[in-house]
Protein backbone atom coordinates (compact mmCIF):
# COMPACT_ATOMS: atom_id res chain seq x y z
CA UNK A 1 0.00 0.00 0.00
CA UNK A 2 2.85 2.11 0.93
CA UNK A 3 4.37 1.80 -2.65
CA UNK A 4 0.95 2.33 -4.27
CA UNK A 5 0.76 5.66 -2.54
CA UNK A 6 4.13 6.82 -2.92
CA UNK A 7 3.96 6.36 -6.88
CA UNK A 8 0.71 8.00 -7.17
CA UNK A 9 3.07 10.62 -5.32
CA UNK A 10 5.32 11.00 -7.73
CA UNK A 11 3.24 10.56 -10.87
CA UNK A 12 0.99 13.45 -9.70
CA UNK A 13 3.56 15.48 -8.84
CA UNK A 14 5.19 15.13 -12.27
CA UNK A 15 2.13 15.97 -13.77
CA UNK A 16 2.48 19.15 -11.52
CA UNK A 17 5.86 20.24 -12.54
CA UNK A 18 5.57 19.48 -16.22
CA UNK A 19 2.31 20.41 -16.99
CA UNK A 20 0.79 23.77 -18.56
CA UNK A 21 -1.59 26.27 -16.98
CA UNK A 22 -4.78 25.44 -17.57
CA UNK A 23 -6.34 28.67 -18.04
CA UNK A 24 -9.61 27.48 -17.98
CA UNK A 25 -9.05 27.83 -14.17
CA UNK A 26 -6.58 30.71 -13.96
CA UNK A 27 -7.19 34.20 -11.83
CA UNK A 28 -5.53 37.17 -11.71
CA UNK A 29 -5.17 38.46 -8.22
CA UNK A 30 -3.58 42.12 -7.09
CA UNK A 31 -1.44 41.31 -3.86
CA UNK A 32 1.84 42.64 -1.43
CA UNK A 33 4.86 40.08 -2.13
CA UNK A 34 5.73 38.29 1.32
CA UNK A 35 9.01 36.48 -0.43
CA UNK A 36 10.09 33.46 -1.86
CA UNK A 37 11.11 30.01 -0.32
CA UNK A 38 11.70 26.77 -1.47
CA UNK A 39 11.83 23.38 -0.05
CA UNK A 40 14.64 21.13 -1.02
CA UNK A 41 14.51 17.72 -2.59
CA UNK A 42 15.60 14.39 -0.66
CA UNK A 43 17.51 13.73 -4.07
CA UNK A 44 20.69 15.79 -4.77
CA UNK A 45 19.01 15.79 -8.44
CA UNK A 46 16.46 17.37 -7.99
CA UNK A 47 15.85 21.37 -7.63
CA UNK A 48 13.17 21.07 -4.91
CA UNK A 49 9.31 22.96 -4.75
CA UNK A 50 9.81 26.74 -5.05
CA UNK A 51 6.99 29.08 -3.55
CA UNK A 52 5.89 32.76 -4.14
CA UNK A 53 4.90 33.92 -1.23
CA UNK A 54 2.00 37.33 -1.03
CA UNK A 55 -0.93 38.77 0.78
CA UNK A 56 -4.12 39.26 -0.84
CA UNK A 57 -7.24 41.02 1.44
CA UNK A 58 -4.90 40.37 4.83
CA UNK A 59 -4.30 36.51 3.69
CA UNK A 60 -1.05 34.96 3.55
CA UNK A 61 -1.35 32.95 0.15
CA UNK A 62 1.49 30.72 -1.65
CA UNK A 63 1.97 29.82 -5.07
CA UNK A 64 4.06 27.12 -6.53
CA UNK A 65 6.65 28.92 -9.03
CA UNK A 66 9.58 27.12 -11.10
CA UNK A 67 12.95 27.24 -10.33
CA UNK A 68 13.51 29.46 -13.53
CA UNK A 69 10.27 32.03 -12.13
CA UNK A 70 12.74 32.06 -8.48
CA UNK A 71 15.43 33.24 -10.07
CA UNK A 72 13.71 36.03 -11.93
CA UNK A 73 11.52 37.23 -9.16
CA UNK A 74 14.41 37.66 -6.92
CA UNK A 75 14.24 41.60 -7.59
CA UNK A 76 10.86 41.59 -5.63
CA UNK A 77 11.25 42.91 -2.05
CA UNK A 78 8.55 42.24 0.86
CA UNK A 79 6.10 44.91 0.61
CA UNK A 80 6.14 45.54 -3.25
CA UNK A 81 2.83 45.41 -4.96
CA UNK A 82 2.16 42.91 -7.94
CA UNK A 83 -0.48 41.78 -10.37
CA UNK A 84 -0.03 37.89 -10.17
CA UNK A 85 -1.86 35.24 -13.01
CA UNK A 86 -2.12 31.85 -10.91
CA UNK A 87 -3.58 28.73 -12.22
CA UNK A 88 -3.46 25.15 -11.52
CA UNK A 89 -0.99 22.80 -13.84
CA UNK A 90 -3.63 20.19 -13.68
CA UNK A 91 -7.25 20.04 -14.33
CA UNK A 92 -9.38 20.55 -10.70
CA UNK A 93 -6.45 21.05 -9.21
CA UNK A 94 -6.01 23.21 -5.56
CA UNK A 95 -2.18 23.88 -6.46
CA UNK A 96 -1.56 26.89 -7.92
CA UNK A 97 0.56 28.20 -9.96
CA UNK A 98 2.32 31.81 -10.63
CA UNK A 99 3.02 31.92 -14.43
CA UNK A 100 2.98 35.54 -14.43
CA UNK A 101 3.87 38.45 -12.11
CA UNK A 102 3.95 42.47 -12.83
CA UNK A 103 4.67 45.10 -11.01
CA UNK A 104 3.94 48.30 -11.87
CA UNK A 105 3.13 47.59 -15.33
CA UNK A 106 6.11 45.83 -15.86
CA UNK A 107 5.89 42.13 -16.40
CA UNK A 108 8.98 40.43 -14.52
CA UNK A 109 7.49 36.66 -15.83
CA UNK A 110 7.41 38.09 -19.26
CA UNK A 111 7.51 35.03 -21.21
CA UNK A 112 5.09 31.82 -20.51
CA UNK A 113 7.18 28.79 -20.67
CA UNK A 114 4.77 26.60 -22.37
CA UNK A 115 4.70 28.80 -25.80
CA UNK A 116 1.24 27.07 -26.37
CA UNK A 117 -0.66 29.80 -24.20
CA UNK A 118 -2.30 32.91 -24.29
CA UNK A 119 -1.84 35.82 -21.68
CA UNK A 120 -4.34 36.07 -18.89
CA UNK A 121 -7.04 38.56 -20.13
CA UNK A 122 -9.19 40.66 -17.20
Amino acid sequence: MLMIGLGYYFHTERLQRDGSPVLEESSRVEATVDGLSVIKSLSANKPGKHYFWFVVDGQRRGARISVAASELLQTLEKGDDVVIALAPMVAGSRNLWAYQVSRDGMALLPEIENTQLKPLRN
